[in-house]
């Protein structure tokens, strides 16, 4: 069987390539990472954001012109900045997936005359934010805060890193650590915290970057 061979002379091609390109300001500035609200509040935004992102393609408002990822910013900016009671984790706890639903399915209308929700397979997406909030409930005592602290501050830590402790949740169970990545980085790019081993990211490819 033919061995795999790492082509130096590509890598660096790539290298060169990708050393002079610079993200946009826009992108690090956008609303997501910069609008305020309570600390704890806009953490659960970045989380639940994250847990529930995948197979968006249906998501839309047509009157916002807002697609995908783009809505799920918006709604859970806007969650966040009202210190709404569906990013509280004991309230999460306290409902039935049914009755979540019903409350999430009225975030999402298709536009101002048609109120029908375009976040599709919601049991599944509530779901995996029941799952987050019995986790928190059992390990950090509803508190995002203390999965924080118990990170130190790095993605890998002897099995308290960020990506280690994420693992814990279905929704974040992926092997490729998307939706982690995607929640670490919201964290970071937000100033909320740093991490220490920055330098361990797992790559985040997915169509949402290369938009």
């Amino acid at each position: 069987m033919e061995q795999v061979r790492i082509n130096t002379k590509q890598i660096h091609g790539i290298t060169e390539s990708l050393k002079n390109i610079k993200i946009k300001d826009s992108y690090k500035n956008r609303e997501f990472i910069t609008f305020q609200a309570k600390r704890e509040k806009k953490i659960i935004a970045y989380l639940f954001s994250a847990a529930i992102c995948h197979q968006t393609q249906s998501l839309i408002n047509s009157d916002k012109n807002l697609i995908g990822w783009n809505y799920l910013e918006y709604v859970f900016a806007n969650l966040a900045k009202s210190d709404s009671k569906l990013l509280d984790i004991k309230y999460i706890n306290s409902k039935t997936t049914d009755e979540l639903i019903v409350e999430f399915e009225k975030l999402f209308p298709e536009s101002d005359e048609k109120p029908q929700c375009t976040l599709n397979n919601l049991p599944e997406r509530i779901g995996l934010l029941k799952d987050i909030g019995q986790v928190l409930k059992e390990k950090y005592e509803s508190q995002i805060e203390r999965l924080i602290n118990k990170s130190e501050m790095r993605l890998f830590n002897n099995g308290k890193g960020f990506y280690e402790l994420l693992n814990d949740f279905k929704a974040f169970q992926d092997p490729l650590k998307k939706k982690s990545t995607l929640f670490i980085k919201l964290l970071y790019q937000s100033g909320i915290i740093t991490v220490l081993d920055s330098y361990k990211f797992e790559p985040l490819m997915d169509y949402h970057m290369q938009r």
